[in-house]
């Protein structure tokens, strides 16, 4: 392999693929990156067996093809430096190291392992039809429902984002069991059916590699092999389903309220960040006070305190309904309302201990379930 490559593209491609590398392995060939040819670009791919990252970078100037397995971080770490405009990369297969040239002042010589003991890594193909959406609506989406998703790997199930299809519409939902984000798109034509749970963690790459633009990004499924497939234009992203049945989250969903509030989205968000400061010293809860008023708008007091330490701030909102006092982790909170896109945010309680919605003013598309705090009055 004999090629020059842009050092930024290289390391902005070694920037995305990096995140397959497992931090720790007993496995040595997945600590590397492939490292190879391929029809006038340069494929990067990383994997560790359940997520799998490929991008292309463009070849400026190709001598001989080639490829070769990178120690990963080593050579993220020096493409990342600033070594010259344009890299070379030349790599002898009989004493398996890569030359790395930022021009005529620096020269870097890493040994590698053979290209064919990297795993081999093959989309499958669609076996479901596949769902296009533009990259932005991809990250919108992902935005809005990723963070509802546990960590806990105790409950794997529930550290994916369940996506259904019905006719035209396709349901994207997480959960933790304390919240619930579900997010709703409608296509032009009918959808193949799918119920498949894609790990959080998959989208949330998927959103770094969608991170620009709004190129369209096609998803496919594979069930026979149990793996989705992301293609962008110049990125791949290869993952494991999840499996097993994923919650009827839907009975959950309020069908009814006893009080609702249009509120700013911003000015609730900053005063809940406020009172963020003195929850968090203490037991991370807010509280909000909700009162209509007799002859204009109404009123949300934000509260927090500790032993020492207290906030308090009164935020302007539309209520309609009853009066209400309820507690929230202040967290939870603070991430339900960055999820709304809308410049209001409706809040709709039915009492102060049941589950409530939070939806954006205007738009029926996207709502997230939030379980109130139980909290000594």
């Amino acid at each position: 392999m004999n090629l020059a490559v842009m050092r930024d593209a290289l390391a902005q491609g070694m920037s995305l693929v990096i995140r397959a590398v497992p931090s720790r392995t007993a496995i040595p060939i997945l600590s590397h990156v492939l490292v190879a040819t391929d029809d006038g670009d340069l494929r990067l791919t990383a994997t560790d067996m359940e997520l799998t990252l490929t991008v292309w970078v463009p070849i400026e100037r190709l001598e001989e093809e080639g490829a070769a397995a990178v120690e990963a971080r080593t050579f993220h770490q020096i493409v990342s430096k600033p070594i010259g405009d344009q890299v070379e990369l030349i790599y002898d297969p009989d004493t398996q190291i890569l030359t790395l040239r930022g021009g005529p002042t620096t020269s870097v010589r890493i040994k590698c392992l053979p290209a064919d003991d990297f795993p081999p890594v093959v989309a499958p193909e669609p076996t479901e039809g596949s769902l296009v959406l533009p990259a932005s609506l991809w990250r919108e989406i992902i935005k809005q429902v990723k963070f509802a998703a546990s960590t806990d790997e105790a409950r794997p199930i529930l550290t994916g984002v369940s996506i259904r299809t019905q006719g035209n519409t396709v349901t994207f939902a997480a959960t933790d069991s304390y919240r619930l984000s579900v997010r709703r798109v409608t296509m032009d034509t009918p959808l193949p059916e799918w119920d498949v749970i894609v790990p959080a963690r998959a989208l949330g790459e998927l959103q770094r590699l969608a991170k620009e633009g709004d190129t369209p990004i096609q998803m496919h499924i594979n069930l026979g092999q149990q793996q989705a497939v992301f293609r962008a234009e110049r990125a791949e992203l290869i993952t494991q389903l999840l499996e097993g049945k994923y919650p009827d989250y839907e009975r959950i969903i309020p069908t009814r309220f006893n009080t609702r509030v249009v509120a700013s989205r911003d000015e609730l968000l900053r005063q809940a960040e406020v009172a963020q400061v003195i929850a968090a010293r203490e037991s991370n809860i807010i509280r909000l006070s909700i009162q209509p008023g007799e002859d204009g708008p109404g009123t949300i007091t934000i509260a927090s305190r500790g032993e020492a330490n207290d906030a308090n701030a009164w935020v302007s909102a539309v209520v309609e309904g009853e009066p209400l006092e309820v507690a929230f982790n202040a967290r939870y909170f603070i991430e339900a309302l960055e999820a709304i896109p809308t410049a209001d945010v409706v809040m709709e309680f039915i009492a102060p201990a049941s589950p409530v919605v939070l939806k954006p003013a205007g738009q029926d598309d996207f709502l997230h379930i939030l379980m109130p705090m139980q909290v000594p009055a």
